[in-house]
């Protein structure tokens, strides 16, 4: 009864496995006047990812998703936090980020400041 039990267990938790679904998405564009370049992961539905200057493409600031709002007309409102190499939190994202346009964009706040971000995602 238990071995079933464990194998019944086994093959649901492959099974979840196997269904997961990982996207990746890079977007480009600018924070204010500073470019940036995006990479984001999703899987199981919860973002996560980092970004990084364009002149400075070896400082990678660490973004975890906060709030994923789905909207029905195709757009999500998302909210990341922004943490430096050091794991200082020192920003946050809070825009709207469409699903068949293909855009994020919103703003970020850093220190006091608000600034415009707009970012177009790239396509191999």
């Amino acid at each position: 009864m238990i071995r079933k039990l464990i194998v019944t267990l086994l093959f649901a938790v492959l099974g979840l496995a196997a269904n997961a679904q990982e996207e990746k998405v890079v977007y480009k564009g600018k924070i204010g006047t500073f470019e940036i370049t995006m990479y984001l992961t999703r899987e199981n539905f919860e973002w996560k990812g980092y970004y990084v200057y364009n002149d400075r493409p070896k400082t990678k600031f660490t973004l975890k998703c906060v709030s994923d709002e789905p909207d029905p007309r195709g757009w999500n409102d998302v909210e990341f936090k922004e943490y430096t190499p050091k794991g200082n939190n020192t920003g946050t994202f809070k825009g709207r980020m469409e699903g068949r346009g293909d855009g994020f964009y919103g703003k970020f706040i850093t220190k006091g400041k608000t600034l415009d971000f707009n970012l177009v995602q790239q396509y191999e």
